[in-house]
């Protein structure tokens, strides 16, 4: 799984971040169990937008 992360600083008071992940979208194991149990599929692709502010 791939992700990646860009961001921007306006001043020391407001930022502004950008993140994707599972950039491909593949179908991963994200934990493994047995042969018929405990087997968890990866998240799928999403993102997020984060804007902070400082005081």
């Amino acid at each position: 799984m791939a992700s990646i992360q860009a961001g921007y600083q306006w001043n020391r008071y407001l930022s502004l971040d950008a993140t994707l992940n599972n950039i491909a979208n593949k179908r991963y194991y994200q934990r493994l169990g047995n042969l018929n149990d405990y087997n968890f599929y990866g998240e799928p692709r999403s993102n997020m937008l984060t804007l902070r502010s400082n005081f």
